[in-house]
Parts: structure tokens; C-alpha cells; sequence
């Protein structure tokens, strides 16, 4: 008897330390070092921001998810509500240039950051959470709608090697694009495109001895960004441009916006998204020579239409210049700038024809 119970005693004596190592214990009522999970990710933007400190900040947040079939480790799942949770983060204003494939040569800057993460485990067991960014309703911001899946396996460790457990340790961690299909990735980022927006001029000066200054001429405007955005036409005087009472009004996106300028007045459309495009035409200028020219563009040219401009982050204005000179054909086909010449030409053939009777006059007298 004694000898079986030595038997037994050795074999169970053998499971226990064939278990020992496992490092995946239901529980962990020991008093373990804790384990700290990091899930890091990059944040990538393009822009035409000249300035990175107006990108607008992005926040990505975290949520407890169940784990589906079996865990990494064979463990039992910790229970959803007694998972660590991991706060939001948001990214600050340190971008730095991106570089590589990162890089999209339409925009003026493509900036990035890497951000980081943290959760601390005080338990073995595997842990999954999902990550995603936040999106907003803003139309000049394009969110990334990727989701993203992290798995940490919790184990016990024993890092002095002094044959007990001591700290906790994540095993593995796993992560996972769950919008493609959960496929298994080596990392996550998150990519958009933010936009400025800019301001819109089109200006009407008249030039010329006979340009008429008081005379409005039409125009039509139209542009391309979707959103709604006010204008107002604004008259310059002893250089400064000053609203015109009563002008105010909105243009919509796809919409012609039909106004009358004067000279020295322009509209001015507040807020339209950089890289869509805006066109504008003028009516009502026969009799005069249009030519139109763009701001930040040297050359100046014909006609009184231009169309599918793209907007910029500055510099968005088009004046058109209508000229007429004093120079009008009548129907006698007389210049009239000649006339004075003419009439001075008819005086004196007149007076010379005066002259010249009078001396014959004169001579037949004294005959």
C-alpha cells in the first residue's frame, strides 16, 4: 500500500510540474507584476495646408470586444466587463514629413505621427479590442473607415528565474484589419485628406476715355464645392474693399450666381473648399474690349469668360477689364477724334475762299 501511494504521489507530483510552466492559469490571485500592452499606429495626412498646425485633430478610439473561438493561450476569456479599457487618443499638431509610398505629390504637405496606445493587464488571459477612427460630418476632411483588431495574450512569467511566477507578460499580440476581411497585418494606419478652405474674387474695373464706371455689367458665377457659402459684393474705396449694404446672399454649389458689378466692386465668395473649381462669365460689355486677368498670373487675356479654375489655397481671384477708348465710328464715316481737324481744315479753306473774292472784288472796283 505504501508503495502504491509513493507511486501516486510521484506521478502527481510528475503532472504538476509538466503544468507548471504553463503560464496560462485560470486566474491570477497572486500578486503579480503587472503587464502593459502597447498598440501603436501611424496617423497620416494630406493637405495643402502651407501651415501643418491648422490639420485639424483626428481621434481614434478603442472598444472591449469578445473573443471568438479559441484563445492564443487555450484560456478562458475574461468577461468583456472586467477588460482594462483604453482611452481615446488624439493626435497633436507634431507632424513630421512622410516619406516613400506615404507620400501623394497632388497635395502640399503629407505629414505623419506615430501614436501609441497603452493598457495594463492584471490578469492572464487574451484580451481583443477594436480601433477605428472617429468620423465627422466636416466636408473637407476625408476619414479612413478601417477598423482594426488587437489580441493580447496575458501570461504569468518569471523573470528572476528563481522558479515562481512573478509578473505578468504579453505573450503575443496579434493584430488584424478587420475591414479587409480580418486579415492578419504588421500594422495599422489611418489616411486622410484635409482640405483648406479659401475665399473667391471676381472683379469688374473699367478703363478707357468713354468706359462708363456707373454702368453695371452681369455676371455668372458658378463653382463646384458642394456646400452652401455666403458672398457679398464689395466696392473698393481709397484702397480698402467695404461691403455694399444690402448685397449679401448665398451661392450653392452647382448653382449660377447671377449679380451685377459696377467698376471697383467685386464679389467676394467666403469659404470654398481648396482644389474644386469655380468659373465666371460677364454680359452686357458690347462696345467695349474685355480682357480678363488672374491673380499670381502675369498675363493678361481676351474675353470675358473663364472657366473650370481651380481654386487655391490663395490668390483666387479673376478681373475682368473692359476698355473703350474714344474712338466711335458715325455714319458719315468720320472719326469723330479727326472732326476737330476737319472743321479746322473746312475754317480755313473758307476763309481762304473769303480771301480770295474779296480781292477780286476789290479788283473789279478798281477797274
Amino acid at each position: 500500500m505504501k508503495k502504491i501511494f509513493m507511486t501516486l504521489t510521484v506521478m502527481l507530483l510528475g503532472i504538476v510540474m509538466m503544468l507548471a510552466p504553463n503560464a496560462y492559469a485560470v486566474s491570477n490571485p497572486e500578486n503579480l507584476t503587472p503587464a502593459t500592452g502597447t498598440i501603436t499606429f501611424d496617423k497620416l495626412v494630406h493637405t495643402d495646408f502651407s501651415d501643418v498646425a491648422n490639420i485639424p485633430t483626428f481621434t481614434v478610439n478603442f472598444t472591449k470586444s469578445a473573443v471568438s473561438g479559441t484563445p492564443v493561450g487555450g484560456d478562458i476569456q475574461n468577461t468583456v466587463e472586467n477588460m482594462p479599457s483604453i482611452n481615446s487618443v488624439s493626435t497633436t499638431s507634431s507632424w513630421t514629413n512622410a516619406t516613400g509610398d506615404d507620400v501623394d505629390d497632388e497635395y502640399t504637405n503629407n505629414v505623419i505621427q506615430t501614436l501609441t496606445a497603452n493598457v495594463t493587464f492584471t490578469e492572464v488571459g487574451t484580451y481583443t479590442y477594436t480601433f477605428k477612427e472617429a468620423s465627422g460630418t466636416e466636408r473637407n476632411i476625408t476619414y479612413d473607415p478601417t477598423e482594426y483588431k488587437v489580441v493580447f495574450d496575458v501570461a504569468k512569467t518569471d523573470t528572476d528565474n528563481d522558479g515562481e511566477y512573478d509578473a505578468l507578460e504579453v505573450a503575443t499580440q496579434l493584430l488584424y484589419d478587420v475591414t479587409n476581411n480580418n486579415t492578419k497585418v504588421d500594422s495599422a494606419k489611418f489616411t486622410n485628406t484635409v482640405e483648406p478652405f479659401a475665399d473667391v474674387y471676381v472683379v469688374k474695373e473699367v478703363t478707357g476715355v468713354k468706359g462708363d464706371i456707373t454702368k453695371p455689367f452681369d455676371f455668372t458665377i458658378t463653382i463646384t464645392d458642394e456646400g452652401s457659402h455666403n458672398y457679398v459684393i464689395e466696392e473698393l474705396s481709397n484702397g480698402t474693399w467695404t461691403a455694399v449694404t444690402g448685397t449679401e446672399g448665398t451661392i450653392v454649389g452647382g448653382t449660377a450666381l447671377t449679380v451685377s458689378l459696377k467698376h471697383n466692386q467685386r464679389v467676394h465668395i467666403q469659404g470654398v473648399l481648396v482644389r474644386t473649381q469655380y468659373s465666371a462669365s460677364e454680359s452686357g460689355n458690347s462696345n467695349y474690349t474685355t480682357t480678363y486677368k488672374l491673380a499670381g498670373i502675369a498675363n493678361i487675356n481676351d474675353g470675358s469668360q473663364v472657366s473650370d479654375i481651380v481654386v487655391k489655397e490663395t490668390d483666387n481671384e479673376v478681373k475682368f477689364i473692359n476698355n473703350r477708348e474714344d474712338v466711335i465710328d458715325i455714319d458719315t464715316g468720320v472719326i469723330i477724334n479727326t472732326l476737330p481737324y476737319v472743321m479746322l481744315v473746312a475754317v480755313a479753306v473758307v476763309g481762304l475762299v473769303l480771301i480770295v473774292k474779296s480781292k477780286k472784288n476789290k479788283t473789279t472796283e478798281e477797274d
